[in-house]
This record gives C-alpha cells, structure tokens and sequence, in this order.
C-alpha cells in the first residue's frame, strides 16, 4: 500500500527551505538567501519572504549545515536499561 504524507502551512515551509538548504550543501553551492529561493522557486514551492534571510543567516552563525547533522558516532537513542520510568 503506498504511503502518502500531506504537510501544509507552516510546516511544509519549513520543510521547504530546510530541503533546499541540505540540497545546496551537497552540491558544494554557498547557503545564501538568495540560493535558498532559487531553490525553493525551482521546486514550484511558495515560502514567506523571510525564510530564505533568516534560515541563512543561522545556518551561517552556526557554521554551517554540518553543526546540524547527526553523525554515525554521534550515538542513538538510550537504551531500555538506562531509562527511568515515572509513575
């Protein structure tokens, strides 16, 4: 059975501009606000005029895409003995 997800407003706006900034990551393409809305305008995808400054500017603060992705030795979740159950 196919698998069908329908995101809207807000959050398909986040959605938007976080895909469009990991995809000009990987291509090696500087995340500037105006790369984020060539991308976001090619896809045939709509963000509020602000998304591409202000997702730009913190990518940039934080120094990059890379500050935000997990990496393999970056660990999982906790395991089932370490959790703490609260009555």
């Amino acid at each position: 059975m196919p698998y069908s997800l329908k995101v809207e407003g807000t959050d398909k706006s986040q959605l938007v501009v976080s895909l469009a900034a990991l995809l000009l990551h990987d291509s090696g393409v500087e995340i500037s606000a105006e790369n984020l809305e060539a991308v976001v305008k090619s896809s045939n995808n709509e963000i509020p005029a602000y998304y591409s400054g202000l997702y730009a500017t913190m990518i940039g603060k934080a120094g990059g895409v890379d500050k935000f992705l997990v990496g393999p030795s970056a660990g999982g979740g906790t395991s089932s003995s370490s959790l703490t159950v609260l009555h």
